[in-house]
């Protein structure tokens, strides 16, 4: 009996697992209750849910045993984790006379097994209406927009274009247009955008776009900033896009027009001039626009060699784009300041206020013979007279003295008549006694050499073995453990860069260990990002405004880094990135 109730268990559980199996496939049909008239072709959808394993024949639809034709909508998952998929296909009957009407099961191939829905009614109204449109996957242009007449014709159109300086320089801006036209609610299934590849040219922030209207057509303005990169003749296009009609019904559900609409752009042609090398002045590091030049001191007309003197220089445009590629003149080239002035290693940033870019520049004099700060060239182009221009500041008085000896030093003086003289010490002239151990009587066995010197050292032979199987199977680990390459984390980066506290790396390990949490953690798509390509919002945006704030710190001179601070906030983000 007992053997018989287990059977009976065990065939039940096989049968339950097959109907739960079997109840994972459901196939629903309904028509689409949309202007549904007579003399007009019916239109209707099939969900099948299913699991994704499980693949559906587009070509096993059948309604009434006849093989009935079906379009391909999309393929919607129930959660992301989940394996359950509903899959959307729509299809179209003949037209049928005024009255309720019944729609037969439809079955259809899923996996191995076939599968059918349960028969529905529907009504087609005696009242005459207007067939909707219809359109085809992916995203829309944008929103669902205004009101059109279902009667009218959907339109979609493109146009590509570039706006800015022709030809452009390196270090130049213009933008990179693209404008959509259309008319109704139109989803895209293709968007061929080669413009904002941009091949050639340097990409400036992020796109803008902007949504306006033009009598009856809605227009979407999509804008990249670019900057002249690479000299040469950049061709972008031709652009194209695709996409299809659609209205809504009362369920939200879109009915998609069977016509593709599609535009096209012509091509876009980018010429990025190199700066002519007639005239060029040595002193010209990539400054493009129009630019007045001014330099000050901030330091005492008077000053010790060695001491610091902080120089401010100022550089003003109308133009505030042209001033983001504007660098610091190279002073340790200019005439006056190599040998006698000891510049720092890095350039200090700019900061920009205004229309203005100013530079602080902390030097230090290595001579009295030194008069003056020497007049300081700063040089830049104008992209409309094609033409260098170039402007000096005036030079600045400083007098520099020699540093004063402190009071109360003295050189010491040594004397070697009077240093003392120890002598060698006396050798005895007795040496003593010698105590020589007595003689031992040799026996018969001493004659003789033995094999192994002592019959003890057989006892070292298993120790060999040992040894010998110790030093082998140590090889054998230590090669597999330089096959083994171990990933470093965050916070082994965090801990190395504290150990690194006073190395020039300390701040690059700090960096690089915040950013490779927040990829740990899915907060940012790679690890090999800096700091001003994070996101500015949330807790990666508090991780960029620090790594910012340091390296303006390090690099804006005369401002001394509290090194506790920094690690105080940085173990502060580092483990509220680990709660995010």
């Amino acid at each position: 009996m007992v053997i018989l109730h287990v059977i009976w268990m065990v065939c039940f559980g096989f049968f339950l697992g097959h109907t739960a199996l079997a109840e994972e496939v459901k196939v629903s049909s309904q028509i689409d209750q949309y202007h549904i008239s007579p003399n007009h072709p019916i239109k209707g959808t099939v969900m099948i849910t299913h699991d994704e394993k499980l693949k559906v024949d587009p070509t096993s639809f059948q309604l009434q045993g006849k093989p009935l034709s079906v379009d391909f909508i999309n393929d919607t998952k129930i959660a992301p984790s989940s394996p359950t998929t509903v899959s959307i296909y729509h299809f179209e009957i003949e037209a049928q006379p005024a009255g309720l009407r019944v729609l037969p099961e439809i079955s259809v191939k899923v996996g191995d097994q076939t599968y059918k829905s349960a028969p529905s009614t529907y009504e087609v109204s005696a009242a005459n209406s207007p067939e909707p449109s219809n359109s085809n996957q992916q995203s829309p242009i944008n929103q669902p927009t205004q009101t059109q007449n279902p009667s009218s014709a959907p339109v979609l159109k493109l146009e590509a274009s570039y706006e800015g300086p022709t030809p452009l320089f390196p270090g130049q801006r213009g933008k990179l247009i693209y404008r959509y036209a259309y008319s109704g609610d139109i989803e895209l299934s293709k968007e061929n955008l080669p413009l904002f590849e941009a091949k050639g040219l340097l990409k400036i922030g992020e796109q803008q776009v902007k949504d306006y209207q033009v009598g009856n057509l809605n227009i979407e303005e999509i804008t990249q900033v670019v900057q002249g990169d690479a000299p040469g003749e950049y061709k972008y296009g031709p652009s194209s896009i695709e996409g299809r009609a659609y209205q809504e019904d009362y369920l939200g559900g879109r009915n998609y027009s069977k016509t593709k609409l599609t535009a096209e752009a012509p091509i876009v042609t980018v010429i990025v001039k190199p700066f002519a090398e007639a005239n060029k002045p040595a002193s010209f590091n990539g400054a493009i626009g129009k630019f007045t030049f001014q330099v000050s001191s901030q330091s005492p007309s008077q000053v010790i060699v060695g001491d610091k003197v902080v120089l401010s220089i100022a550089i003003s445009s109308d133009d505030i784009g042209a001033l983001e590629n504007v660098s610091l003149p190279d002073l340790c080239c200019q005439p006056g300041f190599s040998g006698m002035f000891r510049l720092g290693d890095l350039p200090p940033a700019g900061v920009i206020r205004d229309s203005t870019k100013s530079f602080t520049v902390e030097m230090r004099p290595l001579s009295t013979a030194i008069k003056e700060i020497p007049s300081i060239e700063f040089s830049f182009f104008n992209p409309e007279t094609q033409q260098y221009t170039v402007l000096h500041s005036k030079p600045i008085p400083l007098a520099v003295v020699p540093m004063k000896k402190q009071a109360g030093e003295e050189e010491k003086k040594s004397d070697e008549t009077d240093k003392k003289i120890v002598p060698w010490p006396e050798i005895p002239t007795k040496p003593p006694a010698i105590e020589i151990e007595s003689n031992f009587i040799l026996n018969v066995a001493d004659l003789y050499n033995l094999y192994f010197g002592t019959w003890w050292v057989l006892l070292l032979i298993p120790f060999g073995v040992g040894i010998l199987w110790f030093q082998e199977h140590l090889r054998i680990h230590l090669l597999q453990q330089k096959k083994m390459v171990k990933i470093k984390k965050s916070a082994d980066f965090f801990a190395e860069a504290f150990l690194e506290e006073h190395s020039k790396d300390y701040y690059h390990v700090l960096a690089h260990a915040l950013i490779l949490r927040l990829y740990e953690h899915g907060i940012v798509p790679s690890s090999d990002v800096d700091a001003e390509m994070l996101p500015k919002e949330g807790i990666a945006g508090e991780v960029r405004a620090f790594l910012l704030k340091i390296e303006e710190q390090r690099f804006a001179g005369g401002v001394d880094l509290s090194k506790g601070q920094i690690a105080s906030e940085a173990d502060r983000l580092f483990k509220k990135i680990g709660k995010s």
